[in-house]
């Protein structure tokens, strides 16, 4: 195992606890533009109807929530 990874490749560094939230926000309005991505396309699986819902309950709660928080 040593042989195959290289030293130094691990790198542990303390963080605080905004740059995790800042982290969290980022994967969560990501997730959400793929998701409308998905949907537009029609691409949208069962996975994303059973936790958003249709696309018109996406739109009205998820994604324009989403939106209003943008920068």
């Amino acid at each position: 195992m040593g042989k195959v990874l290289s030293k130094g490749v691990v790198r542990c560094r303390k963080t605080s606890m905004t740059d995790y939230r800042l982290e969290q926000v980022a994967d969560y309005l990501c997730t959400i533009e793929l998701a409308l991505v998905k949907y537009e396309a029609k691409e949208d699986g069962e996975t994303y109807n059973k936790f958003f819902g249709g696309i018109g309950s996406f739109k009205r709660n998820w994604f324009k929530q989403a939106r209003s928080k943008r920068i």
